[in-house]
């Protein structure tokens, strides 16, 4: 885990506490995110090699989905703001 300074470690946050909390919702946010992703834009069984490729296809994905929760949004389809694309065959 990333933590830029000694104060931002999140195993300084009191367990169950209120911050505690709401910091772990986001990480529950981001890991279904990441198997959405996984699942559905093939990041789990890529087929490049080398670093640069696999962070332009995992940037793309990323784009892909949140251009089809954008335009989802903006056909006030709001409850399918998060439902993935098509998966890829």
């Amino acid at each position: 885990m990333f933590c830029p300074t000694f104060a931002d470690d999140i195993h300084r946050i009191k367990r169950g506490s209120e911050e505690w909390q709401e910091l772990y919702r986001k990480r529950v946010a981001v890991e279904r995110c990441n198997s959405r992703l996984e699942e559905t834009r093939r990041l789990a069984k890529h087929q490049f090699r080398g670093f640069e490729r696999i962070s332009v296809h995992a940037t793309l994905a990323v784009l892909a989905m949140m251009a089809v929760a954008l335009s989802k949004a903006k056909q006030e389809q709001l409850e399918e703001v998060r439902v993935c694309a098509r998966k890829i065959a």
